[in-house]
């Protein structure tokens, strides 16, 4: 297959081939010394990366121009005809594979990954490709992948229970987190987000107001706005939407939409009237041009047989969509 001109290369090529060509032309050649062949490995090497930096760049233009099957080819020609291995252009590709849904181009690439033996060289790569699967929804393949893998790391580990958290499949993640615990592979800041969510999903509550106070207390990570987020949304799923307000009104930063939206749709969840109101004016307040609060807002009102002020935030939501409409014209 042919490859991209490389300059590099025809320049050094045409450098050798002229001073052997005078070494001839003298009567002078003779066989190469350690020294010479120990810079023509040097330079070799170095050829082979420039080169392979070189496709590189083709390949993400490749990707961003969603010609994938010309990046997988070029892949291929790294592995095969420059025999170098690209991290970078792999997990790309990869990536891209996933972010698109591209299940039968996954396969195809993991099956080329596992025929040349990447994945036993290059454990980033393995780690995409498990986060593949697992985006894919396909967590036994992700666990197979996962389990082949000849060192996992916490990112490996993030990769699988990610999975597991993002089906809903609680029972999975506390397993693989405590089988991941028991290898003495400790947790970080990522795996705590897939854990509290699902923690959330299952109703675990006490459990996850425990890990969320581990987290620092002995694993010696960060609170960051997700954690937060993940508890507060934990607390309005379980019906404790006093403490959900308290802990928003306590955060070391602003709170953002995502946290006054979740304490919304609990209130809509436990017909919570009071601190529906309080959570609906402060999403209006971060985005007043979706109507979804508005709405939301209503159905809580009526919900309550307080018609009155369902009435009133119809009315509002109506002002709202006249007005926008008026701005665009």
């Amino acid at each position: 297959m042919l490859l991209p001109f490389r300059p590099y290369q025809r320049k050094e090529e045409k450098r050798c081939l002229t001073i052997h060509g005078r070494s001839r032309a003298s009567g002078s050649l003779q066989a190469p010394s350690l020294e010479s062949l120990s810079h023509a490995h040097i330079l070799r090497e170095e050829l082979r990366h420039k080169e392979v930096v070189s496709l590189n760049y083709v390949i993400q233009d490749c990707i961003k121009q969603g010609k994938l099957d010309k990046a997988f080819i070029i892949c291929k020609d790294i592995q095969e005809d420059v025999q170098g291995t690209s991290t970078i252009a792999f997990v790309s590709l990869i990536k891209a594979y996933t972010e698109l849904g591209e299940v039968q181009k996954g396969h195809a690439l993991y099956d080329y990954i596992c025929e040349v033996g990447l994945m036993e060289r290059d454990n980033i790569v393995g780690n995409t490709l498990v986060s593949m699967y697992a985006k894919f929804c396909m967590l036994e393949k992700a666990k197979e992948v996962f389990d082949n893998l000849p060192v996992r790391t916490v990112v490996s580990w993030n990769a699988l229970i990610a999975g597991y958290a993002q089906l809903g499949e609680s029972r999975n993640v506390f397993y693989t987190f405590n089988r991941m615990l028991g290898e003495g592979i400790n947790p970080d800041a990522v795996t705590f987000i897939s854990i509290l969510k699902a923690c959330s999903h299952a109703g675990l509550f006490s459990k996850g107001w425990m890990l969320y106070e581990n987290m620092s207390k002995v694993y010696g990570i960060a609170l960051t706005a997700e954690h937060h987020n993940c508890m507060i949304d934990l607390l309005g799923s379980s019906g404790d939407l006093d403490k959900a307000v308290s802990m928003i009104e306590k955060l070391p930063s602003h709170p953002n939409l995502l946290v006054w939206d979740s304490v919304l749709n609990a209130c809509r969840k436990w017909g919570n009237a009071h601190l529906g109101r309080k959570a609906f004016e402060n999403v209006v307040q971060s985005d007043s041009h979706d109507a979804g609060p508005y709405i939301l807002m209503s159905y809580i009102y009526m919900d309550a047989g307080m018609q009155e002020e369902a009435s009133q935030i119809e009315a509002m939501r109506r002002r709202k969509t006249a007005s926008l409409h008026e701005m665009r014209e």
